[in-house]
């Protein structure tokens, strides 16, 4: 984080809008991920250079390659400032707070998205897909990409990413090869990729994984004598933040 906190004093930022930038791109490699396609983060500079007519109003300040399909960008692309069509396009981004996916130019489609804090777009994320080296879309692809774009569509809300210094409680970086499980709002999984459903057989859960709760498969394999944490059943369907603990029982 030391190199982005150097390219983030370039921008025009707040001190509340950097933190909110570094939490997005601590949990954006797993956006990459299931989108398949290169991230790029682009923020406006400091108003005092933006006067000057020789310098970009926009430069690239963060970058993340997917670890499950090709990259876009092979080189360092930090630091860069954009063509006159890329800048047109972020400018309207920011201004509008909406985002847009112009014309694929040949085999390159990208999708800009406003990042949003507390109401107002702050940066400007695009993603960038290369559509001749896809991988050839199945069930997981499918269920990765709408994934994405609801995390996406979150972003342009102002509710990704969350705030995980709320609860105190430190985790890793969350990695899709690790298994992704989609819920319903009721906390039941509607979609468990390949290595989710391994998890949960490791967890000694061996009915069907689609239509289970999340919360009862979990806390029915805490050990016997624990008591469980209020808050279990609440992190588990995504209504509270942090990392769930049980308690040794009396």
């Amino acid at each position: 984080m030391a190199v982005l906190r150097e390219t983030l004093s370039r921008s025009s930022m707040s001190g509340a809008d950097v933190d909110w930038v570094h939490r997005l791109v601590g949990d954006w490699q797993m956006l990459a991920d299931l989108a398949f396609a290169d991230l790029t983060l682009w923020l406006p500079v400091q108003r005092d250079d933006a006067a000057d007519p020789h310098v970009s109003p926009w430069f690239l300040a963060a970058h993340a390659r997917p670890s499950t399909g090709p990259n876009f960008y092979h080189d360092d692309v930090i630091g860069q400032t954009p063509d006159e069509g890329r800048q047109r396009l972020l400018t309207q981004v920011m201004e509008t707070g909406r985002s847009t996916t112009p014309d694929e130019v040949g085999f390159v489609r990208e999708q800009y998205v406003p990042v949003v804090r507390t109401g107002r777009p702050i940066a400007v994320l695009v993603r960038h897909t290369d559509l001749q080296n896809m991988r050839q879309q199945g069930g997981l692809e499918v269920n990765y990409l709408q994934i994405s774009q609801q995390l996406f569509s979150m972003i342009a809300e102002g509710a990704f990413p969350m705030d995980h210094t709320a609860t105190g409680v430190g985790r890793g970086t969350p990695r899709v090869g690790d298994g992704v499980l989609r819920l319903t709002a009721e906390g039941i999984i509607d979609y468990a990729s390949p290595n989710a459903v391994s998890a949960l057989r490791r967890l000694g859960h061996t009915d069907h994984v689609n239509g289970a709760d999340l919360a009862e498969i979990v806390s029915a394999r805490l050990a016997r004598g624990s008591s469980v944490d209020e808050t279990v059943p609440l992190v588990l369907t995504g209504r509270a933040r942090g990392g769930p603990r049980s308690r040794p029982g009396p």
